[in-house]
């Protein structure tokens, strides 16, 4: 099982790839500036069942700002769907559901909506390459 630091390894590799995709004019800027984040947010994103997770404290701290602000701003929906999907999340057991492809299509499927296919693609690949990583690849 490979550590945070393989994980990020992998990332730094496809930050690179990425920014010779940009550099050959195969990425715009705003593909590149979305897509680095992008690749180290998925790169260790299947993650966030482990309960030792350093991901899943940041997520989850980020989860909670989330649910406060969103239910402050009186948006109440996206505050109440936002904390089932956490504790979804929470309750998954490593290496589970989080460890799926279906998992990395249903994660990465909000930057298709927002920023288009092409990051949608980088997070996808991301995610994918953990998988491999950690040699846990499913399809559910």
């Amino acid at each position: 099982m490979p550590e945070l630091e393989k994980h990020l390894e992998c990332a730094v590799f496809l930050v690179g790839i990425l920014l010779v995709s940009y550099l050959n004019k195969y990425v715009a800027i705003n593909e590149l500036v979305f897509g680095v984040p992008v690749v180290f947010l998925y790169s260790v994103g299947a993650d966030l069942d482990s309960y030792s997770s350093k991901i899943r404290t940041f997520a989850l701290c980020c989860s909670i700002a989330g649910i406060v602000l969103l239910y402050q701003i009186e948006k109440k929906f996206w505050a109440i769907l936002l904390a089932v999907v956490t504790v979804f999340i929470l309750v998954q057991r490593h290496r589970g559901l989080m460890h799926s492809f279906f998992s990395g299509l249903i994660l990465a499927m909000p930057l298709y909506l927002t920023l288009g296919i092409r990051v949608f693609l980088i997070a996808f690949i991301a995610y994918i390459c953990h998988l491999i990583l950690d040699d846990s690849f499913k399809l559910i």
